[in-house]
């Protein structure tokens, strides 16, 4: 008796999306110095960075106009998209097995049970058993080489190692061989018993984040009784980023990190650095292989190096595990969330807003307001103003299942209601409960922040972006308050009169001392039985009665010599 494939005790396994092509693909052109760039979203549409815009039936002698206005609709496209929340997807925590599987991508630090790329039984018959030896190569992210594996996991629990051999429990029957994924890779990932069919040194997975683990059974150890195997996975510090504020040739920054050099990445957990970088696009040897490809001039790493800044002082950070083939637009919006953020497109490039205290930049009053209607909304419907709000994170303490936290609930707004009404959401790529309690009261202070307030205004008024807070003057007449403070969350003009319309969300500064102050509370820790006792359980519920004998004290099993006392 060999190895066969597992069937038991199989973590949870959460899909990981349709893998169909993606909503955003490469959407950069110059044009002309007046167009920054075009975003270009849609299945299968793509332009090299920096190169002209390409419209059909025009040709080189586009008129700007006529750009300008391909490039309008297109960002009204974008628009549409970014006003819709993240899909929660959730994560893998067993390894996935198949053919023409997506390649995963490890971001901070997580748990994942990766992706297997073989698996073969080999070594003939060895005391009695055929094919005791067990090669499962398993890569768990493109992109590297990563930060470093922090540890190695069967059955959820840390295994030590001498070497390449387990200690403890596992001594004699598990061994792994790792990498990093440097580029190229020096060696394939060794098994420790030779002869691996189909396995050799053409197998190096450069770039790959990967372990090689071997494993052996034995007629006379319970290990991976049965031939079947524990849940195998691993910890690791993932990808490095680009970080704007670390770059000496970028307004403001210092260092030597240098966005598509990624000799120069680093490593971090800051869901800003993460978004720009994963925007901006993966490259190995010059090709793109994983992220959106948007390039230095399609992201606005201002505003990447402005929200970093919030994150890290909030400690906040970004950790789990996304794929490709995949919705590139919504794990854009996955990574950006775990920041209070979210992707907004302006001016022919992608930016970021995010929840964090805004200073008004100016006050609109009469004398801004050009010809047009102004529409004033005070509340968000009622359906979508919830007063209770349940958040889902990943807990390290419940193999890295999502766990609801203690629930957020603001009781002023429970009075004003009358009532209770609660909701849940699931952030996929946060594991602090604490964090995403705070998540969780931001997303409900906005859920019932007035607007939106529609205002069109006089040329001087078209250099507010999204994300910039004003003052909506008394004078105007939108809220009842008088003055208020709000955000621009859209913005659309009129080249032939130059008037611009900013709609706004209002913004409520005591949000934000509630929502970072807030703890969380997370649920009873989980404490699972060792591999050494699920072993033992299957290995006794399993003994055939001829190896039995049993007496009036002790039942004694002949196939390891073991006496139990059964009294």
């Amino acid at each position: 008796m060999g190895f066969r494939p597992s069937n038991r005790r199989r973590a949870p396994f959460w899909p990981v999306g349709d893998c169909k092509v993606s909503k955003v693909s490469r959407f950069v052109g110059q044009v002309a110095g007046v167009v920054a760039g075009a975003a270009l979203i849609g299945s299968g549409i793509g332009a090299a960075v920096g190169a002209p815009l390409a419209i059909s039936g025009i040709g080189s002698a586009a008129s700007i106009a006529q750009v300008a206005g391909a490039v309008s609709a297109v960002a009204s496209i974008g628009t549409a998209l970014t006003s819709e929340p993240a899909r929660a997807q959730g994560q893998v925590n067993d390894r996935i097995i198949g053919a023409n599987n997506p390649q995963p991508y490890l971001i901070g630090r997580t748990y994942s049970g990766g992706v297997q790329v073989h698996d073969v039984g080999y070594g003939g018959n060895v005391d009695d058993v055929d094919n005791p030896y067990r090669f499962i190569p398993v890569v768990y992210s493109c992109c590297g080489p990563v930060q470093g594996l922090e540890s190695v996991q069967l059955d959820f629990e840390a295994v030590s190692f001498s070497g390449t051999s387990a200690l403890g429990y596992y001594s004699d029957y598990f061994w792994r061989d790792y990498q990093l994924g440097a580029r190229p890779e020096a060696d394939a990932l060794a098994p420790h018993f030779a002869g691996a069919p189909d396995w050799g040194s053409a197998h190096k997975l450069s770039s790959f984040a990967a372990i090689g683990y071997s494993l052996k059974w034995s007629k006379k150890g319970k290990r991976f009784a049965g031939g079947q195997l524990p849940v195998i996975g691993a910890i690791w510090q993932g990808v490095k980023v680009y970080d704007p504020r670390l770059d000496s040739t970028f307004p403001g920054g210092s260092g030597t990190c240098r966005a598509g050099d990624e000799s120069t990445y680093v490593y971090q957990a800051n869901p800003a650095t993460h978004s720009g970088t994963y925007a901006y696009g993966r490259y190995v040897n010059g090709v793109k292989v994983f992220g959106v490809d948007l390039g230095a001039a399609g992201v606005n790493f201002a505003d990447v190096a402005a929200w970093a800044n919030v994150c890290d002082a909030n400690g906040w950070t970004v950790n789990g595990t996304i794929y490709e083939p995949g919705d590139k637009w919504n794990n854009l919006k996955r990574i950006a969330e775990a920041g209070a953020g979210f992707p907004v497109l302006v001016g022919g490039k992608l930016g970021f807003d995010y929840r964090a205290p805004r200073a008004s930049l100016y006050t609109i009053t009469r004398d801004d307001l050009a010809d047009g209607v102004i529409s004033s909304q005070l509340n968000k419907e009622w359906k979508s103003r919830h007063n209770v709000l349940v958040p889902k994170y990943r807990s390290e303490a419940h193999q890295w299942s999502f766990q609801q936290a203690g629930a957020a609930r603001v009781a002023a707004f429970v009075t004003a209601d009358g009532e209770e009404k609660s909701d849940e959401k699931q952030w996929d790529l946060v594991t602090d409960v604490d964090q995403v309690t705070q998540l969780a009261y931001y997303e409900l202070y906005q859920r019932r922040e007035g607007g939106p307030f529609t205002l069109p205004l006089k040329p001087h008024m078209r250099d507010y972006e999204p994300g910039d807070c004003l003052t909506l003057g008394a004078d105007l007449g939108v809220h009842p308050s008088g003055a208020i403070k709000a955000v621009v969350r859209s913005t659309s003009g009129d080249p032939g009169s130059g008037i611009v319309t900013l709609e706004f969300e209002q913004e409520t500064d005591a949000k934000h001392p509630a929502a970072l102050s807030a703890t969380g509370v997370a649920p009873a820790a989980f404490v699972p039985p060792t591999s050494e006792e699920l072993d033992g359980t299957y290995y006794y519920n399993n003994l055939d009665p001829a190896s039995v004998t049993v007496d009036s004290a002790t039942l004694t099993c002949d196939t390891t010599g073991e006496t139990v006392d059964a009294r």
